[in-house]
């Protein structure tokens, strides 16, 4: 008598302490599962992040919250040009690519355009706000109540340059490249 795991097409058996793996056989998979399949491909697969972004702002206006920082206004509605290079932004910047990356990955955006957005609308004040606008959003959903009171979330590390030599520290050159060595909290 063995232990014996089933995960996806394999199967894992330890008889007199070895490990036998066997591939099980694959299941015929029924029509109106690859028609479904197809279906959900077709309408996923098309959407750029940008388009789901100004879905969100349809949905929020969180992009109110982003004035430029000479006339405190927001970008206009009937300005969705402008809305994209501001959406541009973040996403280079949360992708790690920065703005010369979304320049090269992204046709109709310069990294001077980005530049002058960035400098123009997206501030701490006015990043705060938009999260503060997105969050409220979320936690009127009602699966958001299945989720606990919000008050912890599940995301990457927080990175933190560390000027010294320290036991704990790696190094990363994407992040603080003076410094060159960092500490990731959870």
């Amino acid at each position: 008598m063995g232990i014996c795991w089933v995960m996806p097409l394999l199967r894992l058996e330890i008889r007199n302490d070895q490990f036998h793996v066997t591939r099980l056989e694959k299941l015929a998979q029924p029509p109106s599962a690859r028609e479904m399949r197809k279906r959900v491909q077709q309408m996923v697969s098309k959407r750029q992040l940008t388009d789901l972004l100004l879905d969100l702002h349809g949905w929020t206006g969180f992009l109110k919250a982003f004035t430029r920082i000479t006339t405190g206004r927001p970008v206009t509605e009937a300005d969705i040009a402008e809305q994209i290079r501001l959406l541009a932004c973040p996403i280079a910047e949360g992708c790690n690519i920065g703005l010369a990356g979304m320049e090269t990955n992204s046709s109709g955006l310069s990294a001077d355009q980005l530049a002058e957005v960035k400098f123009s609308y997206i501030r701490e004040e006015t990043l705060a706000r938009a999260t503060a606008t997105l969050v409220n959003f979320q936690m009127q959903q009602p699966l958001a109540e299945h989720w606990g009171q919000g008050y912890s979330s599940s995301s990457d590390a927080r990175v933190y340059g560390v000027p010294v030599r320290a036991l704990n520290a790696t190094y990363h050159p994407r992040y603080f490249a003076s410094a060159g060595r960092v500490i990731l909290a959870l």
